[in-house]
């Protein structure tokens, strides 16, 4: 049996993981792939998913938020604003100030 010490082990994971590392560096270098783009819409959805349960309780802060959120959104990806103006709405109807 072929026994592998540690640090040969060692340094073949090493090699590996760097290997790996350059090809993911030239992948989005190259614009295959957007991980800043991709966890940044992951953390996205997140927050309006909280921010909707909020939104819909009555919560004004949240209803500002979440208005201000899509109404965002909507600006970058052309879209449609009528959501967005519908929480800022419920917002402004509860007496609450614009979100900055």
């Amino acid at each position: 049996m072929n026994k592998i010490s540690f640090l040969t082990l060692f340094e073949r994971t090493f090699n590996f993981i760097f290997i790996v590392i350059i090809l993911a560096g030239l992948l989005s270098w190259l614009g295959v792939i957007d991980p800043l783009n991709s966890f940044e819409s992951i953390v996205r959805e997140d927050v309006k998913k909280k921010l909707l349960l909020e939104a819909r309780a009555g919560d004004a802060e949240a209803q500002n938020k979440l208005g201000t959120l899509l109404y965002t959104q909507a600006k970058e990806s052309n879209g449609d604003f009528g959501e967005g103006i519908k929480w800022l709405n419920e917002a402004s109807n509860q007496n609450s100030p614009p979100s900055p």
